[in-house]
């Protein structure tokens, strides 16, 4: 059975410690500490590969952090946890507190469980992020990437699925759908 957590609210730094000290993730968010994990059990249907992103970047100015990307949301007390995350490689984006700072690109993996959170609570968060320009969630059931890219008006949305690139404009690449999933099989074409 897992360690119950903290019912008050606790700091940044309580909330790194107790991470640390229960070896594992845990969201945060104005002082309230929860497990991702919780609700539903869900049964995923393969891994999606964020080394793809990685490789896709190699030579940019930028580089992407899978390790623990936990991004704070400049002038609040919040900090969302991503799947990944893309940094600069030209400034210090890690901060002293432990999380990322500045990303111009996040990624998020949601499972049903997370959905919800990820589509809603943390994307508005997200948004309050001056540097970020591409919010991207990848599905766990199908070969299906939705992007939300920063533009002067507000958030445009694309979808793209299996055989389709994904343009990732701010970062200057495009990535392919299918190389961001490891187990599942290409969807077949259709025959005439």
């Amino acid at each position: 059975m897992a360690e119950p957590l903290p019912t008050r609210r606790v700091t940044y730094a309580e909330y790194l410690e107790l991470e640390l000290a229960l070896g594992e993730r845990l969201g945060f968010l104005d002082g309230r500490v929860w497990r991702p994990s919780e609700g539903p059990s869900v049964s995923v249907n393969y891994d999606a590969d964020l080394g793809a992103v990685a490789d896709t970047l190699l030579g940019t100015r930028w580089r992407v952090d899978t390790a623990r990307p936990l991004v704070l949301v400049p002038g609040s007390r919040r900090a969302i946890t991503v799947s990944a995350c893309v940094i600069s490689g030209e400034s210090p984006s890690l901060l002293d507190e432990g999380g990322v700072a500045e990303p111009v690109a996040l990624f998020s993996v949601p499972s049903p469980s997370t959905e919800g959170w990820d589509r809603g609570g943390k994307f508005a968060h997200a948004q309050q992020i001056p540097s970020l320009r591409h919010y991207v969630l990848i599905s766990q059931e199908t070969r299906d990437v939705e992007v939300f890219t920063r533009h002067e008006g507000g958030w445009l949305y694309t979808r793209h699925q299996s055989g389709a690139q994904v343009p990732l404009s701010a970062l200057g690449v495009t990535l392919e759908v299918d190389d961001l999933y490891v187990d599942l099989p290409p969807v077949p074409e259709a025959t005439s």
